[in-house]
């Protein structure tokens, strides 16, 4: 998938060439994103817009939603298999499908 992609498109030990800093910065960040997009399957249909919680904090809102399923970016505290509640409904975080 991608990791493979950055390791067959660039190289870290190079000598200097422009974007080296970039490239730096991606290889010392990895995959460090402060709101990973993740998954949830929901009891009930969920709708853009909603907010996700967990206990009494709001770690994110769905931005996409089709029926029960639906992708929100959450706070990196959230892991896969937590149980959320995505407006009114529970629903889990789960990993997404790998082709």
């Amino acid at each position: 998938g991608g990791q493979q992609l950055i390791d067959l498109s660039v190289s870290f030990t190079k000598g200097c060439y422009t974007g080296q800093e970039l490239v730096a910065r991606i290889d010392s960040r990895g995959g460090n994103v402060p709101r990973p997009v993740r998954v949830l399957h929901a009891t009930g249909d969920v709708n853009i817009g909603d907010e996700v919680t967990a206990g009494d904090d709001c770690v994110g809102v769905v931005t996409s939603a089709a029926g029960d399923v639906a992708l929100a970016p959450l706070m990196r505290k959230v892991e896969i298999g937590d149980q959320v509640t995505v407006g009114s409904v529970t629903a889990s975080v789960v990993a997404p499908a790998q082709s």
